[in-house]
C-alpha cells in the first residue's frame, strides 16, 4: 500500500490535460499534471519538472514517437524502475520496428486506419535490452508491455514470473475483423524504421 507519493502527468491536449488536472484535484491524487506535446527536443524540460530521475513507475503512452521519447528520457539520465509501454501489436510478434519520427505526429492524421503509429513488441524488447532493462510481460488487452530494472528487484522474483509474450490488442482484433498480419497488410505501404 502506497502511503505517501506523488507523480508528474504530462499531456498534450490542453483540453484533457484540464480534465486530468480536475480529476486528480477531485480524487487528491498527489500528482501534477501539465500541458506539454513531448518531442526529442523538449525531453530535458521533463528533468527539471520532475520530482525524481528514477521513479518508480514510468508510462509512456504517446500513441505515436514512442520509441524516439523513450530514447531521449532513458539518454536523458531518467532510470524508471518499472517502465510501462505501449506497443502496437498490428506489427506483430516478430517484426522489429517503429514509424519515422515526426515532431507534430498524429496517428489520427497519419493514416485513415489510424493503425500507424507507436513501436513492435519486439522492438521494444530489443531496444530496452539494450538499456540493461528486463522483459516482464505485455497486459491481456494487447496495449502495454512492463519492462524492469533488474538492479531494482529480486533475481528470484523475476525469475518466477511467467507473463504474457505478445497479445493482439483487442479493439483494433474487434475493429478490422482480424488478426494483426492483415491488419498490418492495411499500413504496409507506410515508412518503418528497423530497431
Amino acid at each position: 500500500m502506497a502511503e505517501k507519493y506523488n507523480g508528474l502527468m504530462i499531456e498534450g491536449n490542453p483540453l484533457l490535460m484540464e480534465r486530468a488536472r480536475r480529476m486528480l484535484v477531485r480524487y487528491s491524487i498527489g500528482a501534477e499534471c501539465h500541458n506539454m506535446f513531448v518531442t526529442q527536443e523538449n525531453v530535458s524540460n521533463l528533468k527539471s519538472m520532475a520530482f525524481h530521475h528514477d521513479p518508480d513507475v514510468f508510462s509512456l503512452d504517446i500513441d505515436g514517437n514512442d520509441y524516439y521519447i523513450a530514447k531521449a528520457i532513458l539518454d536523458e539520465g531518467f532510470r524508471p524502475k518499472i517502465f510501462a509501454v505501449e506497443y502496437n501489436s498490428v506489427f506483430g510478434p516478430e517484426r522489429s520496428m517503429t514509424i519515422e519520427y515526426q515532431d507534430n505526429f498524429s496517428f489520427k492524421k497519419a493514416h485513415p486506419t489510424q493503425l500507424y503509429y507507436g513501436v513492435s513488441i519486439s522492438g521494444w524488447r530489443n531496444f530496452f535490452e539494450r538499456y540493461g532493462y528486463r522483459f516482464v510481460t505485455v497486459d491481456r488487452n494487447g496495449v502495454n508491455g512492463f519492462f524492469v530494472d533488474p538492479a531494482a528487484f529480486n533475481a528470484t522474483f523475476l525469475d518466477e514470473i511467467q507473463g504474457l509474450k505478445f497479445a493482439e490488442n483487442r479493439y483494433q482484433y474487434t475493429k478490422f475483423r482480424g488478426p494483426n498480419e492483415e491488419q498490418f497488410a492495411l499500413i504496409a505501404d507506410q515508412k518503418f524504421v528497423s530497431i
